[in-house]
């Protein structure tokens, strides 16, 4: 195995203080591929303001053709509520 290189060394401590992980914000992030060749991804997020109550998630679906090197199918979904407590 490879020694890491410079750019990774504190890549995880720069991604705390640059992808919007704030106080009073929740924040995840998620990205799995499935099937043989790893031809389906599933891209997930989700975000909540604790001070107002907002609640928003995406879902992003590929299905890739490896053989054409292509998409072939693509969904998102997007959603974005208020929650009242």
């Amino acid at each position: 195995m490879a020694p890491p290189t410079f750019a990774d060394l504190g890549k995880s401590a720069r991604d705390l203080f640059n992808k919007g992980y704030n106080h009073g914000f929740l924040k995840v992030d998620s990205t799995t591929k499935a099937g043989d060749a790893k031809e389906v991804e599933f891209k997930t997020s989700a975000s909540h303001n604790l001070g107002s109550g907002k609640l928003g998630g995406n879902l992003d679906v590929k299905y890739k053709i490896p053989s054409y090197g292509m998409f072939f199918c693509r969904f998102e979904y997007n959603l974005s509520t208020k929650i009242f407590g």
